[in-house]
């Protein structure tokens, strides 16, 4: 084998690797475990001044707006932090995606959802979604479906949120949007040291799949070279 056949082949084997990583690595929603398996907190524990409480699953003291009681309405005398329940299909997606970052521009959307696809293996992103309650009112939840699943249909319950507002977001609903409220569902989230531990043990994790590999192929060539030497 030539020298730049043995060069061709690292190239490509390197390739691989990388595709290898991501499939494995980054692309399956891990964070749904993570968040399967962080805080519970109750009312009491939460500093209604702090943001570091939201985005964790709420306790049985935690306030619930029922989206199927006809006399429950979004207003901004709701509590502080409450979590929604609803029923799965009366939540639409927007297709309008947000970092999820704290340090990112809120200004700042992303409407592909093939680009998301892929930037949201390497950094957070949620979506929009429309919440239809049974008054007949609608509003926006901003929820991380890499985080917490929506189902199909099926009673489900979002993680501790609270009332936000986004002019921005007004714009880019058009129509579909009356104001600019939306109920905020992943602060808090991103700064948990859940989140932040499975981010450090993934970045290791690959990090310790492309060292070996790399080795691996290190020797490889080394062996051929080896034997096309002998030969």
């Amino acid at each position: 084998m030539t020298r730049g056949n043995r060069r061709f082949m690292a190239t490509i084997i390197m390739i691989l690797i990388c595709i290898f990583v991501w499939l494995v690595v980054f692309l399956p929603a891990y964070e749904k475990i993570v968040y399967s398996q962080s805080t519970i907190y109750e009312y009491d524990d939460i500093d209604p001044d702090s943001y570091g409480y939201e985005g964790y699953r709420g306790g049985a003291s935690v306030p619930v707006l029922d989206a199927s009681d006809p006399s429950q309405e979004v207003t901004h005398n709701v509590n502080n932090y409450f979590v929604l329940k609803i029923n799965a299909k009366n939540l639409e997606p927007l297709h309008i995606y947000r970092k999820t970052s704290y340090d990112s521009n809120y200004k700042t959307y992303e409407t592909s959802p093939f680009k998301v696809f892929f930037l949201r293996t390497i950094e957070g992103y949620a979506q929009y979604y429309m919440a239809t309650l049974e008054s007949g009112q609608q509003i926006p939840v901003l929820i991380n479906d890499r985080v917490v699943h929506i189902p199909h249909s099926g009673e489900i319950v979002l993680p501790i949120g609270s009332i936000s507002t986004d002019r921005n977001l007004l714009k880019m609903g058009n129509e579909k949007l009356e104001d600019e409220w939306y109920i905020n569902t992943i602060n808090g989230f991103e700064r948990s040291h859940e989140i932040k531990q499975f981010y450090d043990n993934r970045t290791m994790v690959a990090a310790g799949f492309w060292v070996i590999a790399c080795m691996g192929v290190i020797i490889g060539l080394i062996v051929i070279q080896v034997r096309t030497k002998k030969g």
